[in-house]
């Protein structure tokens, strides 16, 4: 049964009767007319294929969401108060990093890739605006954009540009009547026709201090008003007072020719590539130049079943290769700058650099990068040559015959040196002896004096040979640094007190003669010897001038 059926079935059972009852079997018929009509129309849920099969709406969803691959994820961004005096790449920088500071994080999800655009008034006739709107790609894949950064070459790339229509009294247009001197925000919150159920695109309208006004929103979709979620400034961009950032409404002269494609008349694309690639036997026959001056212009590549993404990109004064993998991160890249040469750089931790597929060691010529086979092959380890497996710690090469070196190592105390009749070693402390063959009194001693001990001090008998002291009071003096067994040490000491005051040895052996303790010059000497047998023994002879 059609719609047109269905409802003539209506109109003549169901009749005005005076309030009399209508009958089972008068209704009956039309009841069921109203349920078969939809289910003749759109058909048994049960019979769907599709994934989901729990309600029409559903079931088209689901085979949407499984066929969008390499979809575009639209993002509208603000270009109000950005700088258009530098390149455009990085005008647009700036816009994104704004309109993520003010309005949140761009995202998307994996398989997408992120578009950002800003729309333009072309022309405005009172009842429908012509927009021009740019597309601008990121080139990096990824799905979560904070910021751009700041540096010279954002990850962006031109993508394009279309004219958009729109009727001021479309569906598209929310149109706040003459809101006076408030602003965007506080008019659209209070409407009385809030709150507002936004869902992609959207423009409000308003006459704003006499002015006929058009703001685009970038809120996001939801519902917003004074009853759900407020609007803020940075929802709206102002396309009627803000500036037009450079070149977005040229003045435009026609182009025809069979090559010509009109299909954004401020944009005529002459002699272009089709996205579909050139046909055969229709190559591309001239250059292709891209913008001068700083900018990021090449082709990218996304390829949602390995998860990579690849480019070939001119950058300022460099051009580079790189494929990376969006899930790990994972980038291998070639660089070839004009003044550091080539580059390779991969942070895989399974790369391996720079290799080929073939062996080409037979071509090889004095400028030839070598592979690691050819150094195998033509630079074997030689007989005789000293590796650096054959040192040690504290390891030396000497040779005590020709053409025969080999290794030392050096123990702790010990001096390289020679001495007649031997070879090369590490000499100890009585071989140096024996080398140097200096007598005791050839060796110049060290002088010190103390002018004020008193009290318990220590004396090193390895650091003065002679010393000048002094007493400002009672002392005891321990004698430190005592000769190793087999040594023995002399040294000399001028000791006088103040007045009285008194010296003892607190570890001599035997003293002889005694201290006098009245001012006068007392000269001490000290012999200790250490003696295998005997053991150390510190004697200590006093005496006064006559």
């Amino acid at each position: 049964m059609t719609y047109a059926q269905a409802l003539a079935l209506i109109q003549a059972e169901i009749v005005a009767n005076g309030n009399n009852e209508i009958t089972a079997n008068v209704l009956r018929p039309v009841l069921e007319a109203m349920i078969n009509f939809p289910n003749d129309s759109i058909g048994v849920l049960a019979n769907l294929t599709t994934s989901d099969v729990s309600s029409v709406v559903n079931a088209i969803n689901s085979i949407v969401s499984q066929n969008l691959k390499n979809a575009t994820a639209l993002r509208a961004i603000d270009t109000t108060g950005i700088d258009f005096n530098q390149d455009e790449l990085l005008w647009v920088r700036d816009a994104i990093n704004q309109t993520a500071a003010n309005n949140g994080s761009f995202t998307c999800t994996l398989g997408e890739q992120m578009v950002f655009y800003f729309d333009v008034i072309i022309n405005n006739n009172g009842s429908e605006v012509t927009l021009q709107r740019r597309y601008y790609r990121l080139t990096t894949g990824e799905t979560t954009v904070n910021s751009l950064g700041t540096g010279n070459n954002p990850p962006l790339m031109p993508d394009g540009s279309r004219i958009v229509s729109v009727s001021l009294s479309g569906d598209l247009v929310l149109d706040l009547g003459d809101i006076g001197t408030d602003t965007i925000e506080d008019a659209f919150n209070s409407d009385a026709n809030q709150p507002f159920t936004i869902v992609g695109d959207k423009f409000v309208q308003a006459v704003q201090n006499s002015e006929n006004k058009l703001w685009q929103w970038i809120g996001g979709d939801g519902t917003f008003g004074n009853s759900a979620t407020l609007a803020e400034a940075t929802d709206f961009v102002d396309l009627t007072s803000s500036t037009p950032p450079p070149n977005s409404n040229p003045n435009v002269q026609t182009v025809t020719g069979d090559s010509v494609d009109n299909t954004d008349p401020l944009n005529p694309v002459v002699n272009a590539v089709p996205l579909s690639g050139t046909e055969v036997g229709s190559p591309v026959t001239g250059d292709i130049e891209f913008v001068s001056g700083y900018s990021s212009n090449g082709f990218f590549k996304f390829h949602e079943d390995e998860n990579t993404s690849m480019i070939f990109r001119f950058e300022d004064a460099s051009m580079f290769f790189s494929v990376t993998d969006i899930i790990g991160s994972d980038t291998t890249q070639i660089n070839i700058n004009k003044g550091e040469g080539l580059t390779i750089s991969s942070n895989s931790s399974t790369s391996k650099g720079f290799s080929g597929n073939q062996y080409y060691g037979a071509n090889y010529d004095d400028n030839t990068y070598v592979q690691k086979k050819y150094v195998d092959d033509n630079f074997a380890p030689v007989s005789g040559v000293v590796l650096e497996s054959d040192y040690n710690a504290n390891t030396i090469l000497k040779a005590d015959t020709d053409d025969t070196p080999e290794a030392l190592e050096v123990a702790e105390q010990t001096l390289v040196g020679r001495i007649t009749g031997g070879e090369i070693t590490a000499l100890n402390a009585t071989q140096v002896k024996t080398l140097l063959n200096y007598l005791e009194q050839q060796i110049v001693g060290t002088a010190a004096e103390d002018l004020t001990l008193t009290g318990a001090e220590n004396i090193s008998l390895s650091t003065n040979a002679d010393m000048y002291l002094k007493l400002t009071g009672n002392t005891t003096i321990t004698f430190t640094d005592t000769p190793s067994v087999g040594t023995s040490i002399v040294r000399t000491y001028s000791v006088e007190s103040d007045t009285t005051e008194t010296l003892g040895i607190a570890n001599s052996t035997d003293e002889f003669g005694t201290y006098a303790a009245d001012g006068t010059i007392n000269e001490m000497v000290v012999k200790a010897s250490n003696y295998s047998t005997e053991g150390l023994i510190i004697r200590v002879f006093f005496s006064q001038p006559n």
